[in-house]
């Protein structure tokens, strides 16, 4: 191991020879020995020694003082001055390292040797402390993160370059001043409470806090504060550490802006498929009712033929009706009056439908373990959706299987809401499950199972609106469908619907003649004749209106004599409920029936209406309404 370097800078010849002999017999090795403070600066910055031992005057000035002010700071060399008795301990002014010892002149061997190893000692901790100080100011300098100490008082003690190039002003800009002078009002305060918190020595989660630069843009920060003590005597500081995520939140915005465009893209594409579907299959039935209509009006038929076009005119009319309600089933904008339905009954009912029309090898059976298994809803409506998933579940089994109709109570709680949708509330629920054994499906055919007029069946073998339109009408009465499929497994179609008491709705009785005016009010010209001639034709008397204003005059003067109104919902000027209001003005008992194949209400009779006749509707329906409200 090398003994420690020294240098000696003595103008006294005699003295250095003396105090050089000395420290070599110390086993010091001495690097120079130095008559100036001149020679003494350049030696040490030559010779780089370990120490050095420098006379307070040298040419009988005190020169030693300079330039031990100058070796220490410029070098970091330790320097021990040598003092004659009467001279004082040289005075350092602030931010200049002071002298590692003073040695006074005459001095023995002993405390020669103590003050070096002494000097020696401390010069090698502080030089381990420069090392880490750089070393971690490096780091934090050139740190990725921002880092910026807080005081108590909310002023910038301290910041990194990354801090300085968010806000985009120099160091001494910024130091002194508030924290909050760089933060946007509305987080000021979170920031404040993150740092009382930091101060206070408890646990802070991370905060997104937007800064405004000096050029005005805001920047997104993602800051975690905690407390920084810097020494014993020291108060403490807040140490924000922070990462710059605007561009990340830019580029989120953006990719959620892309996923929108693309899920716009594919609504719009599904609205296409979904009117190409619709008008091919209407185009069909509206081919064989404007056929037939043209040849029965050629004239040049017997009877039977005549009565079998009339009879395939009114067969596709009712498919065409049949259609229209699915798709607006799907649209959830049906007319729907909501009855207490058994779906026990539906489901029996579903199934004695289904039997006749199934291949020997397919088995259907009930499972119904609901008490009451009431939900309200719009029977008919129901009745249809349940024979779609029987008939789809057959279709599922080609070689033959087990169709199960199942229901039971759920009781869906505020924290366990299972598969219930996220607006439907919690309470209790009756599961309706249609289960085969079936082919299954793939993940992609399930995705799209309940799209409009998507179908795995072959040509001619249906329309592909049958899930979306179970779908919708399962919607339309408060509820949600889950399917559950694997290809090979079967599937399983799971319908919850909200449990109701109640007496079940009847399905309603046959139609019937009657007596008593009745205001018809519908301003499609071949809708109101329609209906004028079939209530005429069943005794009724009849004032037909085009529009709301003609209606409301006549009643004003005839309301006596008025047992009934058929208002249509959607006409311009005053819409139905419009004219009710105005109506009811004039007689408050007045009854009045919604027609409607797409009401304002999204589906539900709106108050004050005594019945529901949803367009399309057949002559039956028709008598059967009007017949049930005049009937005394």
């Amino acid at each position: 191991m090398q003994p420690p370097r020294i240098l000696i800078a003595e103008d006294e010849q005699t003295t250095a020879s003396e105090l050089e002999s000395r420290l070599r017999a110390l086993r010091y090795d001495v690097s120079g020995v130095v008559s100036s403070s001149a020679d003494a600066v350049r030696a040490a910055a030559r010779d780089h020694p370990d120490l050095i031992l420098m006379d307070l005057r040298l040419n009988c000035r005190l020169d030693g003082v300079p330039a031990g002010r100058k070796i220490r700071h410029d070098l970091g060399i330790p320097v021990v001055y040598l003092a004659e008795r009467r001279d004082a301990a040289p005075r350092q002014p602030p931010r200049v390292p002071r002298p590692f010892g003073l040695l006074r002149k005459p001095f023995e061997d002993s405390a020669l040797l103590a003050v070096i190893e002494t000097t020696l000692a401390h010069s090698k901790v502080q030089q381990r402390l420069r090392r880490s100080d750089r070393r971690y100011r490096l780091l934090y300098e050139r740190s990725p993160a921002i880092h910026v100490l807080v005081g108590p008082e909310g002023a910038i003690r301290d910041l990194n370059r990354a801090a300085t190039h968010v806000l985009g002003c120099r160091k001494d800009q910024i130091l002194g001043r508030r924290v909050l002078d760089f933060v946007v009002p509305e987080h000021g305060r979170t920031l404040m409470e993150l740092l009382s918190r930091g101060f206070r020595g408890e646990t802070v989660g991370e905060a997104e806090i937007d800064v405004r630069a000096a050029d005005g843009s805001v920047r997104t920060i993602l800051v975690t504060p905690g407390r920084f003590v810097l020494g014993a005597r020291d108060a403490s500081t807040a140490l924000i550490t922070g990462i710059d995520i605007t561009e990340r939140r830019r580029a989120e915005r953006q990719a959620a802006e892309q996923c929108e465009q693309i899920e716009h893209a594919r609504r719009l594409q599904s609205l296409a498929d979904l009117a190409g579907g619709f008008a091919h299959h209407f185009n069909n039935l509206l081919t064989v009712i404007q056929g037939n209509a043209q040849l029965l009006r050629s004239g040049r038929h017997d009877p039977r033929e005549a009565d079998q076009m009339l009879d395939k005119i009114i067969g596709a009319s009712e498919r065409a009706a049949k259609l229209s309600r699915r798709l607006l089933g799907f649209a959830q904008k049906g007319p729907h009056e909501p009855r207490p339905v058994d779906l026990h009954i539906a489901l029996r009912a579903a199934a004695q439908m289904l039997r006749p029309g199934l291949d020997a090898a397919i088995r259907v059976r009930l499972d119904l373990r609901s008490a009451s298994g009431t939900v309200p809803g719009d029977a008919p409506q129901l009745r249809e959706a349940l024979l779609e998933l029987g008939l789809n579940a057959r279709d599922a089994m080609p070689a033959g299987g087990e169709i199960v109709l199942a229901t039971e109570d759920v009781a869906a709680g505020a924290a366990d809401r299972g598969d219930l949708a996220p607006d439907m509330p919690a309470g209790p629920y009756v599961l309706l499950s249609v289960t085969d054994t079936g082919v299954g499906m793939d993940a992609t055919t399930l995705r799209r199972a309940a799209e409009p007029f998507f179908t795995t069946k072959r040509v001619g073998r249906g329309a592909g609106l049958g899930l979306a339109g179970v779908y919708g009408c399962i919607r339309r009465h408060g509820g949600c469908m889950r399917i559950v499929s694997r290809p090979g497994k079967g599937t399983s179609v799971r319908i919850y619907l909200p449990a109701a008491r109640g007496a079940v709705a009847p399905d309603g009785g046959h139609a019937a003649a009657g007596d008593g005016r009745v205001m018809v009010v519908d301003d499609e010209p071949a809708v109101r004749e329609l209906a004028t001639r079939a209530l005429r034709g069943a005794g009724f008397a009849v004032e037909a209106f085009a529009d709301g204003a003609g209606a409301i005059d006549y009643f004003g003067r005839h309301h006596r004599q008025v047992g009934l109104v058929l208002l249509d919902m959607v006409m311009p000027d005053l819409d139905g409920q419009e004219v009710l209001l105005r109506l009811r003005k004039i007689d408050p008992e007045v009854r009045a029936v919604l027609c409607s194949g797409c009401d304002r209400a999204r589906g539900v009779r709106p108050a004050g209406f005594a019945g529901l006749l949803p367009k399309p509707f057949d002559i039956r329906q028709l008598l059967q309404t009007v017949s049930h409200l005049l009937r005394p």
